[in-house]
């Protein structure tokens, strides 16, 4: 059974524990759709596709440190397989999620869809940069994905909310005008705008992530409450 992704930062003891716990979440998500799929799995994973840039960063940081040519093909390749990665891998858990449990296969079978969109992105950034398709698989990814947020991660509109009220319609807003930025952030090779506009949307992105994973975790404590029969905490249907 996953322990809750946040227990990285409050488990007590040694660094190393940390560590260990780290990879114990990472690992299972890394290899999907051969692993189980569970609520912690899909955070750590969802939490990953908002770290496309991050991990570009931390490329060139190790092509810097090892006096690696920036200019290769394999590093360039190694860039793309990293842009490609958290959402190949969400796409596996979706697929893996529909194949488990047939009660929720739709809905996983659309998330498995929202997620091809969003490598369809990628992968047009890399062919073409401004051109048509990528604008168009820009705004309708950015809608699905703004749907999804609301409607199936978060559970809105519910009647049983632990937030103050107002916290939700200001989610809700500022999600969406949050999502706008979020294509140009994870398309690489996009020079739509300037690097340091790129910079903010990442500052941006990660209050925006911050902000999902709460009412995430909110709505998957609901219910889990109305039903605390459910093995290991998990709803497919809640996998989001």
């Amino acid at each position: 059974k996953d322990r809750a992704p946040g227990a990285c930062l409050t488990t007590p003891g040694a660094a190393g524990a940390r560590r260990a716990l780290a990879l114990e979440l990472v690992g299972p998500v890394l290899v999907s759709p051969f692993s189980k799929v569970t609520f912690a799995r899909t955070f750590v994973a969802d939490v990953l596709c908002s770290m496309p840039k991050i991990f570009a960063d931390a490329q060139y940081g190790f092509a810097v440190v090892f006096d690696c040519d920036t200019e290769s093909a394999t590093y360039i390749h190694v860039g793309y397989v990293l842009a490609f990665l958290p959402f190949v891998v969400r796409l596996n858990q979706s697929l893996r999620a529909a194949f488990d449990d047939a009660a929720h296969r739709r809905k996983n079978c659309w998330n498995a869809g929202k997620y091809s969109l969003q490598i369809a992105l990628v992968a047009e950034s890399i062919r073409a940069q401004h051109s048509a398709p990528w604008f168009a698989l820009a705004l309708t990814s950015t809608l699905c994905n703004f749907f999804w947020d609301v409607r199936m991660d978060w559970g809105l509109p519910r009647q049983d909310k632990r937030f103050p009220a107002w916290f939700y319609p200001s989610a809700v807003a500022s999600n969406f005008v949050l999502r706008l930025g979020w294509a140009v952030y994870v398309s690489p090779d996009q020079k739509v705008v300037a690097q340091h506009v790129i910079l903010l949307l990442g500052v941006a992105e990660v209050f925006r992530r911050f902000q999902w994973a709460a009412l995430r975790v909110e709505n998957e404590a609901l219910k889990i409450g109305a039903a605390p029969h459910e093995q290991d905490g998990l709803r497919y249907d809640s996998v989001g």
